[in-house]
């Protein structure tokens, strides 16, 4: 008996393959699933360019507020600038931590990728343009307490 059901649906499917109602249902759905497809993909390259888009400009802003707080600090007399990055950390400090020096820093870096490297080459050709610094090794860094800085709310870096 259970050799009989598997030859009555496979005759069942076989006939409704041949039907033309079967034949408009399976072509339907393959239109359907083909335009899903097209569409989500057209959708996700679009996203994809609005994202490296969003990153290059944001990156430029960040560079040039950089580059402005980098020339603000070496207008400061020397012996003034530790009373005015000390006045900066008591009224909230800052997201970021940008430090500029002859030699390079080993960080624990994230990892690459192409918005990482677009980040980089913006404030690569920032600081050449505005600042006239060349060959600056640029890295970046998670802070350590990231995970409990969405928690807390306290600027990364400062308690």
């Amino acid at each position: 008996m259970s050799a009989n059901v598997p030859e009555s649906q496979s005759s069942r499917i076989k006939r409704w393959s041949q039907s033309l109602t079967g034949q408009l249902l399976i072509i339907m759905a393959l239109g359907v699933a083909s335009a899903q497809f097209i569409s989500s993909t057209i959708w996700l390259r679009q996203l994809e360019s609005d994202t490296e888009e969003n990153v290059r400009e944001v990156s430029k802003h960040m560079a040039f507020r950089i580059a402005a707080t980098v020339s603000y600090f070496k207008s400061l007399p020397t012996n003034y600038r530790h009373i005015v990055i000390d006045q900066l950390q008591d009224m909230g400090g800052t997201r970021f931590f940008v430090t500029l020096n002859k030699e390079e820093i080993l960080i624990n870096q994230i990892p690459d990728s192409p918005l990482k490297d677009i980040v980089k080459n913006e404030v690569q050709s920032t600081l050449i343009k505005q600042l006239g610094i060349q060959n600056a090794q640029i890295a970046f860094s998670v802070c350590k307490r990231f995970a409990r800085y969405q928690q807390s709310h306290s600027p990364c870096g400062f308690t």
